[in-house]
């Protein structure tokens, strides 16, 4: 009876120590199914984050050849008439800068939607002066298709302003306008209402009519530009070398 009853005690401590082992199996192969699904949703997340920054990288690329297109098509006499207002312009907003640049870059920071530091890098990174900030940001500002003030700048080693502006969409007289409203804002300090002056033109958000303002900060690295610009723009400008101030 007791060797009986030991045989069945021993038997059902077995059967009790062989679930427990497989018990044990089946969590480490759960466990190893979870990380498995977790690696493969981390490596196409990390593909699709590829994807779309090849995509933009393209569309970036396919917007400053449109700008660059467009812009090989106005005249000198157009070009080089245009270009010397905006110089005027950007002239003003540098010579402010010599005298107080930080003041200088928290009127930009205020008006164009960013930061001191951050306008303060990118007029590193660019090795542009305070008034040639304000021009990329206003045209920039004013894009129908979120063209960014960094874009430009790629634009900018060999194209003057007034071409990038025509490539763009703009209207010429519509650009001075805006340029000459906005340095006065950013040397004065006054009316820093986040709003960037209107610029007209098919490519530009204010179309060909009524005015609007576009806040710089909505911005995108280049998308494709639409539309025929009504007026023609020019190439074979290089652009005069503007030091920071």
């Amino acid at each position: 009876m007791r060797a009986r009853f030991g045989v069945a005690t021993l038997t059902m401590l077995l059967l009790v120590l062989a679930g427990s082992a497989n018990a044990q199996t089946e969590g480490s192969a759960s466990g190893a199914g979870g990380g498995s699904a977790e690696s493969q949703g981390s490596a196409a997340a990390q593909a699709t984050a590829t994807v779309r920054l090849e995509t933009s990288s393209r569309a970036r690329a396919e917007a400053l050849r449109a700008i660059r297109k467009e812009g090989a098509r106005q005249s000198a006499k157009t070009r080089d008439a245009i270009e010397v207002k905006l110089q005027a312009a950007i002239h003003k907003v540098n010579e402010a800068a010599q005298r107080d640049a930080d003041g200088v870059t928290a009127h930009l920071s205020a008006e164009f939607g960013t930061t001191s530091s951050a306008m303060a890098d990118e007029g590193e990174r660019c090795e542009c002066s305070a008034g040639d900030l304000m021009v990329a940001y206003t045209l920039a500002g004013n894009s129908k298709e979120q063209v960014s003030a960094d874009a430009l700048f790629d634009l900018r080693h060999d194209m003057a302003w007034s071409q990038i502006a025509a490539g763009m969409g703009y209207r010429l007289e519509d650009t001075v306008a805006a340029v000459r409203s906005e340095s006065q804002v950013i040397v004065s300090g006054n009316h820093l209402d986040g709003k960037v002056a209107t610029i007209h033109g098919p490519g530009a958000t204010a179309g060909l009519g009524v005015t609007s303002s576009a806040q710089v900060g909505a911005n995108t690295d280049g998308v494709r530009i639409g539309g025929d610009g009504a007026v023609r723009a020019g190439a074979s400008m290089v652009p005069p070398v503007i030091g920071r101030p």
